[in-house]
């Protein structure tokens, strides 16, 4: 069986969506012949033996034609590739690239529900602030890009999904897709990370503040928990830069090439996330690693996590600061929480889990 990729990034120490391509084609590397088609990165990821790449720019027509979709819709200049049995498009930005493989079978992955990571990411994003009327406007951009990802839903032959809140999300519109809906998690090979025993001396907050919910984060961290917390240093992992000022124990750390040093040297990982869509693959890497995870329920949403067991949820900022100081303080409890979150990774999170249910859906596509 010939599966053909179709992604930005593949990576594992990128963004969530190159992590989850990365995680995907590890899991069915030994099951099927993969090929991937890369739209972003120029590099083989020496994942499969077959890589394809052209970036598709925007020219006007491009640009003109976004207006009306939000989506990317022009691929000219498409690279010549062979006909694969299945192909999977990672993200409907590039669902067009369909029309290139005619009568194919095509599998839709959604990181997230596009739709609602745009109900925040539209009125926070740099280039809508530059509207001077924002409404209508806002609504009207929303719409349009819903009802593309709506079509390209339609249009797929199969869906993967995240979690059970996406499948949901996306049957309260489209209520007769359940038969083409699977669900598998962001799941990683847990084997690649190594349990931390070491009690660290920071609380760490990692993602890219390009993306608006992550610096929402940035400032919660900045004007709720650190200025609570002044004997406590944080620290900030991930590309972009916060535009405020900060109190003197918060550190931004940037973009790194690793992320496990900096996962495995914390003391506390935290995602005080309000906003976002998904499920988060910082908290599964935390897990993985044995650190004790501290996250609103909006930053857990989709994960089979329960707290006080292996992670702990906290929704107002007084409570969650007092929880980074209760964990601060009793290495004990933060230690139960970590091994519990490291066996969940192992029994849930592992992508190997998983194999066989994506295996089992390519073959009735093809059948």
């Amino acid at each position: 069986m010939n599966v053909l990729v179709i992604a930005p990034a593949c990576s594992p120490n990128s963004s969530g969506l190159a992590l989850r391509v990365f995680n995907w084609i590890q899991m069915i590397k030994d099951e099927a012949h993969v090929s991937y088609f890369s739209t972003y990165q120029q590099k083989n990821p020496y994942l499969t033996p077959h890589f394809y790449y052209r970036e598709f720019g925007d020219d006007w027509t491009s640009k003109v034609t976004k207006l009306w979709t939000y989506y990317k819709t022009d691929f000219s200049g498409a690279p010549p590739l062979p006909k694969p049995d299945i192909i999977q498009i990672h993200t409907p930005y590039f669902f067009g690239l369909k029309k290139l493989f005619p009568n194919t079978p095509t599998i839709l992955v959604e990181h997230d529900v596009n739709w609602n990571l745009l109900k925040y990411d539209l009125p926070h994003g740099p280039g809508v602030k530059k509207i001077p009327f924002q409404f209508p406007m806002i609504p009207w951009l929303h719409w349009r890009a819903k009802t593309y990802e709506k079509k390209a839903l339609k249009e797929s032959d199969h869906i993967f999904v995240c979690s059970s809140v996406d499948r949901e999300e996306i049957l309260k519109e489209l209520p007769g897709l359940g038969e083409k809906i699977t669900i598998i998690p962001n799941s990683l090979d847990v084997t690649s990370y190594t349990p931390s025993q070491i009690q660290g001396e920071s609380v760490l907050f990692m993602g890219s503040l390009s993306y608006s919910a992550n610096r929402d984060a940035a400032k919660i961290i900045c004007e709720e928990l650190a200025p609570r917390l002044p004997h406590i240093p944080f620290q900030i992992l991930g590309s972009g830069v916060y535009p405020g000022p900060h109190p003197s124990n918060v550190h931004f750390l940037g973009h790194v090439k690793d992320i496990k040093p900096h996962v495995t040297n914390c003391r506390i990982f935290i995602v005080p996330l309000r906003f976002g869509s998904g499920t988060r693959w910082k908290i599964l890497e935390a897990f993985a690693m044995q650190r004790p995870v501290l996250s609103t329920s909006k930053g857990a949403e989709g994960l089979c996590a329960t707290h006080e067991k292996n992670i702990w949820i906290e929704n107002d900022w007084p409570s969650f600061a007092k929880t980074i100081e209760k964990l601060w303080n009793h290495p004990f409890l933060a230690g139960t929480l970590a091994k519990n979150g490291r066996e969940l990774a192992e029994t849930q999170y592992h992508h190997k889990i998983y194999a066989q249910r994506v295996m089992q859906i390519y073959r009735g596509l093809l059948s």
